[in-house]
């Protein structure tokens, strides 16, 4: 039995044809085919954005490409992207936000950690202009595409944006509580307008410009700013005129900081060690006042969410994806004689079997030197070891 590794297509042409911005605020996990009514995770055409049933039951969404032409469609079975016209699946930076929706309509994804956010706002291809907006908590900016924010005013407590995609986010108010988070996001500018922001953390970010007032980490009410990057890439401080790339931030996480007019990293264990620990943006207290958001535009300020706690792990501060202890992490293999019986049973069945169906987890590629996920060097694990977990609690 002969295997094969599928590798998307990274540079398919017809991605840039696509409408994505018109791209829907939210999407419907099983919907219906438009043509059968198969509601067996069916594919979304990434043109008209409507659903159609897969090759294996009866084959509306190859028929809706044969008759419309358009070129790339979305499996919501594994959140993969497939064009027509490259015969291939594929991959694109401007997909993600896509995925970011799907994920969010089939996982009920919370947004970001498990915190409360008294003021969340979702949109696309929009200018806001958000004046005094006091909240007890955060301001969250979740799955926004192509849209400018510029938030002025009397500040609020803190900020975050997670899955956005090509925004650019304006603060000119104070952030009270010292903290703005950009998490999952991709070609992202933060202009901080020079006023003072002591903390920025960036995770999992593709692409992003800080722009800081030239002062930042220098004088005095600037003293102790720093930005954290963790498994990052291609981000860029752009302080004053000065424009400088952060290297190393792919697997690491590092503190960044001004040190006589020059910009230093070292990791967050050994800062937080000489300097304490860093600010994180933090739940509200349990008597929290309502949010109160004032847009220039005549919008309706958008509904609280509130986020479930994660599920419980076996270390309460753990917040990664991988196993937590050395017992969960440890493998276990049978001897040469037990395998020996199972290898010879498992051929009695594949000569008897007619049709065969093999179901494997991401272990069964270790072999090839292609990681899994929770494994002693799995994806998941050695993400989490590369330093002190951010998610917000």
């Amino acid at each position: 039995m002969e295997g094969f590794a599928v590798t998307p297509k990274r540079d398919c042409p017809h991605v840039r044809q696509l409408p994505l911005r018109q791209l829907p605020a939210s999407l419907r996990y099983l919907s219906p085919c438009a043509e059968c009514g198969d509601t067996n995770e069916n594919w979304l055409c990434l043109t008209c954005f409507t659903h159609h049933c897969s090759r294996y039951v009866k084959g509306h969404a190859a028929r809706h490409y044969d008759e419309t032409r358009h070129p790339c469609s979305m499996s919501f079975a594994d959140l993969s992207f497939w064009c027509y016209e490259c015969d291939s699946y594929i991959e694109h930076h401007s997909l993600r936000a896509v995925t970011a929706l799907a994920s969010e309509a089939k996982f009920k994804e919370p947004p970001v950690g498990s915190l409360t956010f008294e003021a969340v706002i979702t949109e696309r291809n929009k200018e806001l202009n958000i004046s005094d907006c006091t909240s007890a908590d955060a301001m969250l900016f979740k799955t926004c595409t192509h849209c400018t924010a510029r938030i002025s005013g009397a500040g609020c407590h803190s900020v975050a944006a997670s899955r956005c995609v090509q925004c650019i986010l304006e603060l000119s108010a104070e952030v009270l509580g010292g903290v703005v988070l950009l998490s999952g996001c991709n070609e992202v500018r933060l202009d901080t307008k020079a006023i003072v922001v002591p903390v920025i953390i960036l995770e999992d970010c593709f692409t992003v410009d800080v722009l800081l007032p030239k002062e930042w980490g220098t004088e005095e009410k600037y003293r102790g700013a720093l930005c954290v990057t963790k498994c990052c890439s291609n981000v860029r401080l752009c302080i004053g005129e000065r424009a400088l790339t952060l290297d190393n931030t792919r697997s690491s996480s590092l503190v960044w900081t001004m040190n006589d007019n020059a910009l230093q990293a070292v990791d967050v264990e050994s800062y937080e060690k000489k300097h304490g620990a860093i600010k994180r943006i933090s739940a509200p207290p349990a008597a929290a006042a309502p949010a109160t958001v004032h847009r220039d535009e005549a919008e309706t300020a958008p509904a609280a969410c509130t986020a479930p706690p994660p599920p419980a792990a076996a270390d309460t501060n753990y917040t990664g994806h991988g196993h937590s202890t050395e017992e969960e992490i440890k493998e276990f293999f049978d001897t040469p004689e037990d395998f020996e019986i199972k290898m010879k049973s498992l051929a009695e069945l594949v000569k008897k079997s007619k049709y065969i169906v093999v179901y494997t987890g991401a272990g069964i590629s270790t072999s090839a030197s292609i990681p899994d996920y929770r494994g002693p060097k799995g994806v998941w694990t050695m993400q989490d070891k590369c330093a002190v977990s951010f998610s917000l609690q």
